[in-house]
């Protein structure tokens, strides 16, 4: 942050995050909010004017950005969309989409699905286009051209796209939408937008641009760092999610282990969820994946 502030000439990077875990166990090893406050200043009292100067701080250093600062995720948000679209079949591994040399593509925008619609630029990062990208490469590359196109669809070359409501699974599977119960006090959840939502909160229509955007991390889609963090992790194990932990083991007065450490795994999201199915009496009277 430092580094950047001085390349710019100006302090705009001030707060920031930063959390190391096992991916394998959910071990926390490492969690940083910054800015920070001096936890011996409040052993036994706070001083009145070290608390007023952190209140009036503009960068919130008693607020933990960690788990709970809700920001648009960016680029990081779009394995949901890409690994709801292999799993779907709305493209192959191999497939290559065209981004093209202007680096946009020109989409109708339609608040319902029978209207002509307005035509609408939508922009990649590189202005200069990609070119032929495939699956591994438009995740390499972080081509947008490309999550627009198998998340809302495009012409002929990807003729359904996955669609906001089967990109919201995929993303609530990485985590995404929900606290992690990690054993901190105040972690938020999160937002997983869909048209239900937009429509409640913010008394519109979902158009066809809310989804190309929404497959970016951007627009209404919000989420923290510790959220971000659990969706690579977990692509990292192999689709398992660990649940996150601060707390190694218990010990007694005497440093005897009372509660050893031992991973817990919150889902598999290889495998299909299994739910139960209940009567009117509440007896279950089967399932279905």
């Amino acid at each position: 942050m430092q580094g950047w502030n001085a390349y710019l000439n100006e302090d705009r990077m001030t707060v920031g995050v930063v959390i190391v875990m096992n991916p394998k166990t959910g071990e926390i090893l490492a969690l940083v909010s910054h800015p920070t406050y001096e936890n011996n200043r409040m052993a036994r009292f706070i001083p009145a004017y070290y608390y007023q100067q952190l209140v009036e701080d503009e960068r919130k250093p008693l607020f933990n950005h960690a788990i709970s600062a809700e920001h648009p995720p960016g680029s990081v948000y779009k394995l949901a969309a890409a690994i709801g679209a292999l799993n779907e079949g709305v493209v192959e591994l191999n497939q290559q989409l065209e981004c093209p040399e202007t680096g946009q593509i020109t989409i109708m925008q339609k608040y319902t699905q029978n209207e002509v619609g307005t035509p609408f630029d939508y922009v990649c990062w590189q202005d200069t286009g990609h070119g032929k990208v495939d699956w591994r490469h438009a995740i390499a590359w972080s081509c947008d051209v490309y999550y627009y196109k198998i998340s809302g669809g495009f012409e002929e070359e990807v003729k359904q796209g996955l669609g906001v409501y089967r990109m919201k699974e995929y993303a609530e599977a990485l985590g995404y939408g929900e606290v992690s119960g990690i054993e901190l006090p105040g972690e938020m959840s999160g937002l997983v937008p869909d048209p239900q939502w937009k429509r409640i909160n913010a008394g519109e229509i979902w158009a066809t641009g809310d989804t190309y955007i929404a497959s970016m991390g951007q627009g209404y889609v919000l989420s923290t760092p510790m959220q971000v963090l659990i969706s690579f992790a977990t692509l990292a194990n192999d689709g398992k999610m660990m649940q996150p932990t601060l707390i190694y083991e218990v010990q007694d007065a005497e440093g005897n282990v009372i509660t050893p450490f031992e991973p817990v795994l919150k889902r598999d999201i290889t495998v299909d969820p299994v739910i139960e199915i209940y009567d009117e009496d509440n007896q279950a009277t089967g399932e279905f994946r």
